[in-house]
């Protein structure tokens, strides 16, 4: 009997054990719902793997994640003996190696921060840019984030008769100089381009020769990273470095194999007020598809990996729920045992319903009852 009622106890024990476990799983699965994976990726895209030398070329640096972007900071390295970085805004920082990229302080957290930054190739041959080890980056609530990142290898060829150590219009630079062959190619028509606008109209169109375009007040340089229709064709820009305040007009001229030529004007306007313009970047072409391929797949990974996090709970809650109704069904059987017990040791105990006194019997003989 004492055993029964040892067991008993053990029993209540683990039930309120029980009980407690269901609660926190349930407040888990509920915080589940509107919490965030402390999750990103720092993504590098270019609109071409292969630039020939002397070329200017944007790379896209896209941090994102679904918890919210808020600080960063963090470096991208590349091979500086085949590119030279030429900026990329108020955020960027040529340092010993590599660009620092660094943005604190900021009152919000949007799920992507766009960096563009402007490259030059210097020297043919294949280099890498990457982003180095230790990456920090805050989300909404200032935590860490746990960061993939990637990087572009690019192949740089060389342009006979060109001397691209130097970018061109800088102290030491040499034009390109070519013997013009026969049957020369007429296209002198831009294919398409990036730039480093927080506001580009209208869309790129190579048979439309004029555009305006908006930067933030810290941005001294409007980068064109364009890529030619012919490979035959050659392009400069000018007119685009030192911007002054207001509106200034930035030519990108394409001369085709056989000398003819096509100037593309931007209105470029620097506004006086300050804007964010780390987080707005006009791109198009490769870069926009790799851009939105990338938001699908963030997506999309954090959407399974919660959906498999609430299935796994819902299941164990499942069991345990039927397990819970088990012992009570058990705990109801046990209590009613200890009911019966306590009846039975009342009645063990030697009391009865008669007083002790005399009692005779038929006889005459007298006996007496304790």
């Amino acid at each position: 009997m004492m055993n029964n009622r040892k067991e008993y106890r053990s029993k209540r024990g683990s039930f309120a054990v029980l009980v407690f476990a269901l609660a926190m799983i349930v407040s888990l699965i509920a915080g589940a719902g509107v919490s965030h994976a402390s999750g990103g990726r720092i993504a590098l895209t270019t609109n071409e793997t292969t630039y020939e030398k002397g070329a200017f070329f944007t790379v896209v640096c896209r941090v994102s994640s679904g918890a919210g972007v808020g600080d960063t900071d963090f470096y991208v390295d590349f091979n500086t003996d085949i590119f030279k970085f030429m900026g990329g805004g108020s955020k960027a920082t040529k340092e010993t190696g590599g660009v620092h990229i660094q943005s604190t302080g900021n009152t919000d957290a949007p799920m992507t921060r766009t960096y563009s930054l402007q490259f030059f190739a210097k020297k043919e041959g294949t280099g890498s840019i990457f982003i180095r080890q230790g990456a920090d980056v805050l989300d909404s609530e200032g935590k860490p984030i746990s960061l993939s990142t990637d990087k572009v290898d690019l192949v740089i060829g060389n342009v006979p008769g060109a001397d691209a150590s130097t970018p061109p219009g800088e102290p030491g630079s040499t034009p390109a100089v070519s013997e013009p062959p026969k049957d020369l190619s007429k296209n002198n028509k831009v294919k398409d381009i990036v730039t480093n606008a927080i506001r580009f109209s209208p869309e790129f169109d190579p048979k439309v020769k004029e555009y305006e375009a908006y930067v933030g007040p810290d941005t001294e340089t409007f980068f064109i990273d364009y890529i030619l229709a012919s490979k035959k064709a050659r392009a400069s820009i000018s007119g685009n470095r030192n911007l002054s305040f207001g509106e200034n007009t930035v030519k990108l001229v394409v001369t085709a194999e056989n000398g003819d030529k096509r100037t593309y004007k931007f209105y470029v306007v620097r506004e006086q007020t300050d804007t964010d313009a780390e987080t707005a970047v006009v791109v198009t072409g490769a870069a926009a598809d790799a851009n939105k391929t990338l938001d699908k797949e963030g997506k999309n990974s954090y959407s399974i990996i919660l959906y498999i996090l609430i299935v796994v709970l819902s299941i164990f809650c499942i069991s345990l729920v039927v397990l819970v109704r088990r012992m009570r069904k058990e705990l109801e059987s046990y209590e009613d045992m200890e009911d019966f017990y306590e009846k039975e040791d009342d009645a063990g105990s030697g009391e009865g319903d008669h007083e002790g006194g005399e009692i005779r019997s038929e006889n005459g003989e007298s006996r007496y009852w304790d």
